[in-house]
């Protein structure tokens, strides 16, 4: 047997308690996220930098042992290990941001039901979703086009 109430069988001030833990819970859900993005660009920055010294270093061996010419670049397959990656790590950190999105509007829905205040809560823009979640992969995405800039680049000199 069921001791969960509905919103209509409870008082006025157990609706007024249940919307004030959700705002709570909205307020955690948000900060957990932001934190997630500063932690996710941070540790993809960290990573695109020790990727590069890990190529240079790479490049400088593999020239001293004669694998490559002088002027030559990093075979591709070895290259794109450090962008696959990137990749791994976007999308670990795009999977757990969507999970705390979704939370997050999961929440937001039971705050939308309860409303006692007759607060207008307006729509969620679903376009700045697709924009937060694509910020992590903007770091393969540059990996991939410096090389490519400073191939042609370089080529057409």
């Amino acid at each position: 047997m069921s001791t969960l109430k509905s919103d209509s069988e409870l008082s006025r001030e157990d609706l007024k308690e249940k919307e004030k833990i959700l705002w709570d819970e909205l307020r955690n859900i948000r900060e957990i996220g932001l934190r997630l993005l500063q932690w996710g660009v941070t540790v993809l920055a960290t990573l695109q930098t020790a990727i590069f010294f890990f190529r240079k270093d790479l490049y400088q061996r593999m020239q001293l042992t004669g694998q490559l010419a002088k002027h030559v670049y990093i075979p591709w397959d070895r290259y794109l290990i450090g962008t696959v990656y990137l990749f791994i790590v976007a999308s670990i950190f795009s999977g757990i941001l969507i999970m705390v999105g979704n939370r997050y509007r999961k929440i937001r829905a039971q705050l939308v039901s309860v409303n006692c205040y007759n607060i207008k809560h307006g729509d969620m823009n679903k376009s700045a979703r697709w924009f937060i979640i694509l910020l992590f992969y903007v770091f393969p995405l540059v990996d991939i086009a410096v090389r490519l800039y400073i191939r042609i680049h370089l080529e057409f000199k």
